[in-house]
């Protein structure tokens, strides 16, 4: 009637089982894991991931498709969005950026006759010009699109709208400037994956009360 020498008597007759249950279970699971796509750093992470209350997401790639899409052209006062679209993806098409792919992508799908660039150069991380039919073109962040060869000074009021609308919705805004102009912007989404929804609600089965997308 003592649980603690009905123990006893387990470990002493089949210490083996015993020993090995453990390290089984998590090579087992660390292999499951792996065969659907998840890379688990050892036993110690996916122990502690039975108590985790709390995930962190990366957004890119892992709740979403991460293959960026042209959602829409948003352009400055009396310009063409058409216009801005083009001019862009020309100069994007020698880009090897994620973002430049989608773009030209995109203007291909509106049936965009697009132009071949000539002195292209790529800042990274900020953006890439060049000249498209004697224009010059940059394409990329608004610090980089809104300042080049414009002696810098504040974005106008359409610019910063969008930046604080992209912050809100999560959405991508790449901008363009065109002839010494800040001429539009492009609006850039990734789709969430068909799976995303039924991923949270299982996690929230799980017991996590609290999933946060960066």
């Amino acid at each position: 009637s003592d649980p603690v020498r009905a123990l006893a008597v387990i470990v002493v007759a089949t210490p083996c089982p015993l020993l090995l249950a453990a390290p089984i279970a998590i090579v087992a699971g660390l292999s499951r894991a792996a065969r659907r796509g998840i890379i688990v750093k050892g036993g110690g992470p996916l122990e502690t991931l039975a108590r985790a209350r709390v995930v962190l997401f990366d957004k890119t790639g892992t709740l979403t498709a991460g293959r960026p899409r042209l959602a829409g052209v948003e352009a400055a006062p009396g310009v063409d969005p058409d216009d801005i679209l083009r001019l862009a993806a020309s100069v994007d098409q020698v880009s090897p950026h994620v973002l430049a792919a989608a773009i030209v992508h995109g203007a291909r799908e509106r049936g965009l006759a697009l132009s071949f660039p000539t002195d292209v150069v790529e800042t990274p991380g900020s953006g890439v010009s060049g000249r498209v039919d004697g224009r010059e073109v940059q394409v990329g962040s608004a610090d980089f699109a809104g300042h080049v060869g414009g002696g810098g000074g504040s974005l106008p009021a359409w610019a910063r709208e969008l930046r604080r609308r992209g912050a809100v919705e999560g959405s991508t805004h790449v901008f363009v400037r065109a002839d010494d102009r800040l001429a539009g912007a492009l609006v850039l989404d990734d789709p969430i994956r068909p799976e995303t929804p039924r991923a949270i609600r299982s996690l929230r089965r799980a017991g996590i009360s609290r999933i946060v997308m960066g």
